[in-house]
């Protein structure tokens, strides 16, 4: 038999409330996984929604490195296009010999002046009127030649 005691009474009670609230824990733990589960879909799916943006971005790069640069015409020329022409470098050795031959020629004058030896300069000044005069011709008509062919290319 049951027994009517308040101390029996206040026990049910007390294993009732205990019952009570652990339900509604549980159907508090239960919404809360339900909510965590949401969440956790919503990064899944946001995840692979950047891993197709990732692949995307992978292709077109992919695509960009293969390219393949635009063919240039064929050149004419043997040289390459950094170099000049033959002509060209002709007439610029000559013009630097030219100079050169014209540095040495007057530290030759100025050295025979210097050491008083009139018979040598008068020698360098005849030799420097027969051959001057020719050798800057020939140089201008190969710089000329060079100038006209470089500009019908």
């Amino acid at each position: 038999m049951r027994s009517s005691s308040p101390q029996a009474v206040s026990s049910h009670e007390g294993q009732g409330s205990r019952l009570s609230a652990m339900t509604i824990q549980q159907s508090a733990s239960s919404e809360e996984i339900a909510v965590l589960t949401e969440q956790l879909r919503t990064m899944q799916s946001a995840n692979q929604q950047l891993q197709a943006q990732l692949v995307y971005l992978q292709q077109q790069l992919n695509e960009r490195d293969r390219e393949v640069p635009t063919p240039r015409p064929p050149q004419l020329l043997t040289e390459s296009p950094n170099e000049y022409s033959s002509i060209f470098r002709l007439g610029f050795k000559a013009l630097k010999w030219l100079f050169l031959f014209l540095v040495g020629f007057a530290i030759a004058c100025v050295v025979s002046a210097s050491l008083q030896a009139p018979q040598v300069l008068e020698a360098l000044i005849s030799l420097m009127s027969a051959i001057l005069a020719p050798l800057i011709v020939l140089i201008l008509c190969i710089i000329a030649g060079a100038a006209i062919l470089e500009s019908l290319k």
